[in-house]
């Protein structure tokens, strides 16, 4: 993976791990979200290798206790707590951050530019927040933030199968939470009504001609004249679910129209509805319909 910032490989280099892939959102050609996950479980893996200085921060979720570290930001030492399971720290990478882990770890590290919080501020029409208010060191106890987390584990575990509507949507709901929960930020004014006719008719037009996921969810509520945040509701509040769930619907049904209508292969299928590959359409199908393709096939439901 190409990266200029500490997420994927070279986080994964920084804490001396075999190099990991990460999920990541760009905006504009600039990473506005990264998530890796980075796990031992050997004891005294020790010092970090420092990260070059970057304005952006690090927001850490823990997927394991941390009884035993030691924090040191520009050199100085801290006296972090334990860390338990679920919950989450921040760390600015300006600051020179160097951990010393004495326990055996696993973490979802999320890195976040603070560029991305402007982007947020102005998407919602709202004031811009000058920082987080989060001591170094310590962990903060967020459902919020845990559940964000949670939800990219399986991303993480198959990035190949992962579309960039889902992390869109995910790095979207932190950044938002992170800034109105610890930054300040007011949050924008709760969107009532769904989608006018013809929004939903070009969103849907276009999330349809992508249907393996990879475009821009800003991109699509560009098109519908609207701001990323209050795209984003209104299409909740539309078709009862968000654009990525609502995508994951039309592939299936795509699928079940070929199995129905044509002689192709499984793979076959799941290549031309967007699916990474022949076992994740199978997944994917039979969450939805409660049988395999191929049991859905012969059961001449097709």
């Amino acid at each position: 993976m190409s990266e200029d910032g500490a997420y994927g490989r070279r986080i994964s280099n920084r804490f001396r791990l075999e190099p990991r892939d990460a999920v990541v959102v760009k905006s504009l050609n600039k990473v506005s979200f990264a998530a890796t996950r980075l796990a031992t479980p050997a004891h005294n893996h020790g010092r970090t290798v420092p990260v070059p200085p970057e304005d952006t921060l690090s927001v850490v979720l823990k997927l394991r206790d941390i009884l035993k570290h030691e924090l040191y930001m520009g050199g100085k030492p801290l006296r972090p707590g334990p860390m338990l399971v679920g919950t989450f720290s921040v760390v600015d990478l300006a600051d020179d951050p160097i951990l010393d882990l004495t326990d055996p770890f696993d973490v979802v590290q999320f890195y976040i530019p603070r560029s991305a919080f402007d982007c947020v501020a102005l998407d919602a029409g709202i004031r811009r927040i000058d920082d987080l208010i989060c001591r170094p060191g310590h962990s903060y106890d967020d459902p919020v933030i845990r559940h964000l987390g949670y939800a990219l584990l399986p991303a993480l575990d198959r990035p190949h199968e992962v579309n960039q509507l889902f992390v869109d949507h995910i790095a979207s709901a932190m950044h938002l939470h992170l800034a109105c929960m610890y930054g300040g930020m007011r949050s924008p004014p709760p969107v009532k009504g769904g989608l006018a006719s013809w929004q939903l008719k070009r969103a849907a037009e276009l999330l349809s001609a992508n249907l393996n996921g990879e475009i821009a969810l800003a991109a699509v509520a560009s098109a519908c004249g609207l701001s990323l945040s209050h795209f984003t509701r209104a299409f909740r509040n539309s078709t009862g679910e968000p654009p990525h769930r609502w995508l994951l619907g039309r592939r299936v049904d795509s699928a079940k129209s070929l199995l129905r209508s044509s002689k192709l292969s499984l793979s076959e299928i799941a290549a031309v509805c967007g699916f990474a590959d022949q076992s994740h359409f199978t997944r994917i199908f039979r969450r939805y319909v409660g049988v395999s393709p191929g049991e859905w096939r012969r059961q001449g439901k097709a």
